[in-house]
């Protein structure tokens, strides 16, 4: 195999991974809410059970993210991790203090957000 035929089909692949990514973030910022909706409800156990599931799925994300620059470039999609790794920051802080209303503001008004404007950026690529 050439390496020009192993570029297109780690283009492709890429591309199917991207593709994954924009379905799967709809999931996460769904998440979000309901993560917010179990502290609410003072289901403190669901909502960290929750919790851990979405930081896997936001990690997952994020790797897809990283390694994925140059096809994203290509189709002109703008995702910036560091904004994401910051927003992220204040969720790690309220974790410590068992200040789970925080925990929830910030996944739902500031994660959430960022997450849908990603799967809009996201849908540039055709499936």
């Amino acid at each position: 195999m050439s390496q020009f035929e192993n570029s297109e089909e780690q283009r492709a692949r890429t591309i199917d991974v991207l593709v994954q990514v924009r379905d799967y973030l709809a999931k996460l910022a769904d998440g979000c809410a309901r993560i917010r909706g179990k502290y609410q409800e003072g289901e403190i156990a669901e909502g960290q059970a929750l919790l851990a599931e979405f930081l896997d799925g936001v990690n997952w994300v994020t790797q897809a993210v990283a390694v994925s620059s140059p096809v994203r470039r290509e189709f002109g999609i703008d995702m910036d991790l560091d904004q994401l790794n910051e927003t992220l920051q204040p969720t790690v802080d309220a974790l410590e203090n068992q200040d789970y209303g925080l925990i929830g503001d910030v996944l739902e008004y500031e994660i959430q957000p960022i997450l849908e404007s990603w799967a809009r950026q996201l849908g540039k690529i055709a499936a």
